[in-house]
């Protein structure tokens, strides 16, 4: 059997689980507190968390190649910001939200990856449950936030109604991480299925729709052959080796460049005229046209960071460029991005290293659908580089001592 469980029995809620718990409500928390007037004391409190995970890595992980990398990535965006724009508060917001969340839970891993796998996972349930429980209690959200233009916005626990499903798909990761390493907890995963198809129907976002679409066919092959206790040949072609995963973040590349520089959605046109659909994917094309005239003024060190992302101005309103490598580049240019070319190097070797084909599969299908989705949205660098070290957190869980095959 492909898989591996742990030799002793934790207490599921034991001082592990209770801190780890703690950090997540800190460091993940739902999108609504953002808009209340508790949000400022939890985000002095990260601040002050950050500088202590700093001093924590610099004694525990220095020697982590994805850790340095990441330090080095945001060093060059707080240079970047503090040259071009001066936002060195938004700056901070992202370091705040991504450097801490991966240490501590490296830490953790290292303790006791079962309660660290199982925490997480229980987190996200706990969270999904409550959003679906609250939209169907208030519909239209929590709260309504009216814009410049008597625009309005409905934002619920987890947040706007386009950015909600990712969130969905992190839980759905999670639960099936823990069941392919512990066979525990599969009706969970049935459960978290069926509000997450049933919460994007209702939020009515295309792009989430396609990528649950693509994550749910994709997970159902791989536990398809989970159950068979044998690999797909389809998903052995893509996943066994770092050559084929260099393929893979080739492709990705060219995908985002063919469709946002070289517009080849064009030649779809009637495909989406069939569904009332426009090839500008809702006038995303004017956006990243003005993305890329904003980008060439400065395409080496880019514009450093914007509130809330949104370096755009079209039509009296503010847009941030709606595509996750038009981002970096604003970001901190070519130089930025070149960083962030490495960290995917140093993520993908890890991935290339587990030998348990489905959580690496897991792993490959959430990477891809992540990346497609991000093509048209942004989901913000937090998430993006959580994603990327997932493969260190589960090479790690698979080299622990206290787990057998």
């Amino acid at each position: 059997m492909d898989i591996r469980a742990i030799k002793h029995n934790s207490k599921i809620f034991d001082k592990n689980y209770v801190i780890l718990f703690a950090i997540f409500c800190i460091f993940l928390y739902p999108e609504v507190l953002t808009h209340s007037s508790f949000y400022r004391f939890l985000r002095l409190f990260q601040t002050f968390a950050t500088f202590f995970c700093v001093l924590f890595f610099i004694i525990n992980f220095i020697n982590n190649k994805l850790l340095i990398g990441i330090n080095i990535f945001f060093l060059i965006y707080f240079i970047v910001t503090g040259i071009s724009s001066n936002y060195l508060d938004t700056a901070l917001y992202f370091y705040t939200h991504t450097f801490p969340i991966i240490a501590l839970s490296l830490y953790f891993v290292k303790i006791n990856p079962k309660i660290f796998w199982k925490c997480i996972s229980d987190y996200y349930y706990i969270i999904l449950l409550i959003n679906s429980s609250l939209t169907l209690l208030m519909p239209h959200g929590i709260l309504t936030i009216v814009g410049n233009h008597g625009t309005t916005k409905e934002i619920f626990l987890l947040g706007e109604q386009n950015q909600i499903i990712p969130v969905y798909l992190f839980g759905l990761f999670f639960s099936l991480i823990y069941f392919y390493l512990y066979k525990e907890q599969k009706m969970r995963i049935f459960i978290l299925f069926v509000i997450t198809w049933l919460s994007s129907l209702y939020y009515g976002s295309v792009t989430s729709l396609i990528g649950l679409f693509f994550f749910t066919i994709l997970t159902l092959v791989n536990y398809i052959y989970f159950t068979k206790q044998t690999e797909s040949m389809c998903t052995y072609c893509i996943v066994t080796n770092f050559k084929n995963y260099l393929i893979g973040l080739i492709g990705i590349i060219v995908l985002n460049v063919s469709i946002v520089v070289f517009r080849i959605q064009r030649l779809l046109e009637p495909i989406f005229e069939m569904f009332n659909k426009d090839a500008t994917f809702s006038t995303r094309t004017q956006i990243w046209d003005e993305a890329l005239k904003f980008l060439y003024t400065s395409p080496i060190i880019g514009h450093g960071a914007f509130p809330r992302n949104r370096y755009l101005f079209i039509n009296d309103n503010y847009f941030s460029p709606h595509n996750l490598f038009l981002q970096l580049f604003l970001m901190g240019g070519l130089i930025l991005f070149s960083v962030f070319i490495y960290l995917m190097q140093l993520s993908i070797s890890d991935l290339a290293k587990i030998k348990i084909s489905h959580t690496r599969n897991t792993i490959s299908i959430f990477l891809m659908v992540f990346f497609l989705m991000s093509v048209v949205e942004i989901y913000g660098i937090p998430k993006l580089f959580f994603l990327l070290a997932m493969p260190m957190l589960i090479s790690q869980t698979h080299e622990h001592p206290d787990f057998i095959k």
